[in-house]
């Protein structure tokens, strides 16, 4: 829903307009009563402002209103399933991308998805992302990848989200990244014109194959099985928009 009951108007998401959701599945609830806030959903508002609501169980939702001051969207939101942390990617009152991470709330009122009072630490980052597109964890999140866009097409944290890095790739992209997952056994990353590259450390990415190119295209990507990937756009031409990978992107 674009719309949250009991709320004002002006708390209401902007529609059309994209939303970054997940939900935690692995922080253990402390008392054992559903106390614990484990969905988040982060937008823009009619305001305009920055909005994030929160959910024990899905069904009824609370807003927070302690996201970073001046923060605005596009916005990316993961909860690792390897520790106990929230990152959320965003854009600061100056334009440059930001990432932000919190401990996860554990049904005790922690971190900024429990109470108001608890905030986000901001994350050290390289310098020339425009965006933050999507977080990726393989295995025990050793290392941590984000997609971003402009000269910096990806990042890595192997610290839980306080510190990234620049990627490196073995050939300069063309275009933008837009997405990044993990299947399981590899990174799998797509650019805004479809180049696929993959990593099996988080910090090494080489170039695959490409999907049919185009600056109107908007690449996603999906993960499935191990090794499985579904490479999928919208609306962009007469090309095919559906490619499925068994073997890490490969192919």
């Amino acid at each position: 829903r674009a719309q949250w009951p009991g709320t004002p108007s002006t708390d209401h998401f902007n529609a059309p307009g994209a939303l970054a959701f997940d939900v935690d599945t692995v922080t253990a609830d402390a008392g054992q009563t559903n106390a614990a806030f484990r969905f988040a959903v982060v937008g823009e508002t009619s305001a305009p402002a920055a909005k994030m609501f929160v959910s024990q169980r899905g069904n009824a939702w609370v807003p927070r209103t302690n996201l970073p001051s001046g923060v605005t969207g596009p916005f990316a939101l993961k909860a690792l399933s390897s520790a106990s942390t929230w990152l959320l990617g965003c854009h600061e009152s100056g334009g440059d991308a930001a990432i932000y991470y919190a401990a996860a709330d554990d049904g005790t009122a922690a971190g900024p998805l429990g109470a108001n009072g608890n905030a986000w630490s901001a994350a050290t980052v390289p310098g020339g992302m425009a965006e933050v597109k999507a977080f990726a964890e393989l295995g025990g999140a050793a290392k941590l990848v984000a997609a971003c866009a402009s000269t910096t097409f990806a990042v890595y944290s192997a610290d839980g989200g306080a510190t990234w890095t620049d990627c490196t790739f073995d050939s300069t992209p063309s275009n933008n990244g837009l997405d990044v997952v993990s299947d399981g056994v590899k990174y799998v990353w797509v650019s805004q014109d479809g180049e696929v590259y993959n990593s099996t450390d988080g910090v090494n990415f080489a170039a695959t194959v490409s999907l049919a190119p185009g600056a109107s295209a908007s690449w996603r990507l999906c993960a499935g099985a191990p090794g499985e990937v579904l490479a999928y756009r919208v609306g962009s031409s007469s090309s095919p928009d559906l490619y499925l990978s068994t073997d890490s992107g490969a192919s």
